[in-house]
């Protein structure tokens, strides 16, 4: 494994032409459950909230439309993307930060990192460091990527590829896929109440944002998942271009969700 590289240094950078779509794909599958799980818990006026992670701002977007929240802290590594889609004012602001490093704190009612924590090394002290910025009685939303799909029902290409690609990630970045495994007992361990946990499983078929988004995702990687296994170009390509055209039957790694109040 180099522990020197991170999530978006090099593989999924922002400058990589496909990289706003691609995670443009992911706010169409996840966004409407992240919405609606964080309106059951937007019930006092006057709520701070921060969204790590946020990628294309599209969460922090429709947080600072909520009529109870006063301010949204829309936080990620990279911002150029956040600067192009979203418009700045009294209540949305974009904070470029880095959650390896410890120069960042606040005090918030709400936090949600999707899809982030997986990528991190250091994830369970990052976990904690995040916790402390949240004020008594505040909601934590901890979204991560879960693969329950059982191998029988998925293609056996597709399932080939996947795993590829997963040992790529764990070698290349420290990506632990089974992380949100271990959310729920992590949420105890901080001493967290009221945690409950959901899971969404979207389908990979023709014209499915998921079949186009790993597809963006394996060809983003093309050149790493032929150097770092025994994948051979036409297998690669051939399964590329299978699933961007629905011929590929399968389940996507899906959303598994952990709440809780401090």
């Amino acid at each position: 494994m180099n522990q020197d590289e991170n999530y978006g240094d090099t593989l999924f950078c922002q400058e990589m032409a496909d990289e706003m779509y691609r995670l443009e794909l992911v706010s169409k599958t996840y966004d409407f459950i992240s919405q609606y799980q964080m309106n059951t818990l937007i019930t006092q006026p006057g709520m701070r909230c921060l969204d790590i992670g946020s990628g294309t701002g599209s969460m922090a977007k429709w947080l600072s439309e909520q009529p109870k929240v006063k301010e949204v802290i829309a936080l990620d590594r990279f911002v150029n993307l956040l600067e192009k889609k979203l418009t700045i004012s009294e209540k949305l602001h974009i904070v470029q930060h880095d959650l390896n490093s410890d120069d960042y704190t606040g005090e918030f009612d709400l936090i949600n990192i999707r899809f982030v924590l997986m990528h991190l090394r250091d994830r369970e002290k990052i976990l904690k460091k995040i916790s402390s910025w949240l004020k008594p009685d505040g909601w934590l939303i901890v979204s991560d990527i879960i693969d329950l799909s059982p191998e029988e029902v998925d293609d056996p290409l597709y399932r080939k590829i996947m795993s590829t690609m997963w040992q790529v990630l764990i070698d290349s970045i420290g990506t632990d896929k089974n992380w949100s495994h271990k959310l729920n007992l992590q949420f105890q361990y901080l001493g967290y109440r009221n945690i409950t946990n959901e899971v969404y499983l979207p389908p990979i078929s023709k014209d499915s944002p998921m079949a186009e988004f790993w597809c963006l995702t394996w060809r983003a990687m093309h050149d790493r998942l032929l150097e770092m296994s025994d994948l051979d170009e036409r297998t690669l390509t051939d399964a590329e271009n299978r699933l961007i055209q629905g011929e590929m039957v399968a389940l996507s790694p899906g959303m598994m969700t952990c709440i809780g109040q401090k």
